[in-house]
């Protein structure tokens, strides 16, 4: 399945969902790209999707569909403000919700949190500390206020500033669910892991990009075209901190040409 740009914006109410007047218009989501070091290198977390929905059995990124909550979350992203998120992914507005959403999302599916404690990014120490965090998990994915809540109740801010963008890309018109997604890249905390304890996913592994790509080669993995091409963006470097610093730079991108865009890649704004 290929990604095709539209010829304008989501058009996306303030319920978080399409405007049902116009059935072409793509769901507005993120997507995290996870990353951790290893001796032998680095690895990203992938996730495989279950049978049923618009992807089945596909292996991604953790994410999903941006949540009206999304947009409630500046007074807690202490790094990042709405007008500076906008101006980096072009947009008029709500820039910032594509950061919170990529945050929460990653939390939702793999109980990773990007959080600030203290004004220092949140340490998982213990055992319990980990099962309390995965019980948090699985109540915002029951419901995105609890998101929110999570914050209050522990004092804690979003670490948008460990959040790097990405890319863009939007799903064809033919498709049965279209999505316009950011994608966003970051290194895994500090004593917290990932996991698939989540009825969204079927599997999750960490990989190296290269390894990844070669699942689809053999036919082992299916992935789409945003997910293959970002694998392959990825796969040259030698480290995470690395690749983290070359995205921050800009350096990662790739020349945007007409061939490029109708495949559903967009212009990247320098941050």
């Amino acid at each position: 399945m290929l990604a095709v740009p539209t010829d304008t914006p989501s058009d996306q109410g303030s319920d978080g969902t399409t405007d049902s007047s116009n059935e072409t218009q793509p769901y507005l989501a993120s997507t995290m790209i996870l990353v951790r070091d290893q001796p032998s290198g680095y690895e990203v977390f992938m996730i495989e999707r279950p049978k049923k929905g618009a992807f089945p059995r596909l292996h991604v990124f953790p994410g999903g569909k941006i949540d009206p909550i999304d947009s409630e979350m500046e007074q807690y992203c202490p790094f990042l403000c709405d007008a500076r998120a906008s101006k980096i992914l072009n947009v008029e507005e709500k820039g910032l919700r594509f950061w919170v959403g990529a945050i929460r999302e990653c939390f939702e599916e793999c109980g990773v949190l990007f959080a600030l404690q203290n004004g220092q990014l949140l340490e998982v120490r213990t055992e319990q500390d980990r099962q309390e965090l995965r019980g948090w998990a699985t109540k915002v994915a029951t419901s995105a206020e609890f998101f929110k809540l999570l914050l209050e109740e522990r004092t804690l801010k979003l670490a948008t500033d460990h959040i790097h963008y990405f890319s863009h890309w939007i799903t064809p018109k033919p498709a049965p669910t279209r999505f316009n997604t950011r994608f966003f890249l970051a290194k895994l905390p500090s004593g917290q892991s990932a996991d698939a304890l989540t009825t969204e996913v079927v599997s999750a592994c960490w990989i190296q990009p290269s390894v990844a790509l070669k699942k689809f080669k053999t036919k082992e993995w299916q992935m789409i075209l945003p997910t293959l091409t970002t694998l392959r963006m990825i796969s040259n470097y030698t480290d995470a901190d690395d690749l983290i610093e070359h995205v921050r730079a800009g350096y990662h991108k790739i020349p945007v040409r007409p061939g490029k865009q109708l495949q559903g890649m967009q212009p990247f704004e320098d941050q």
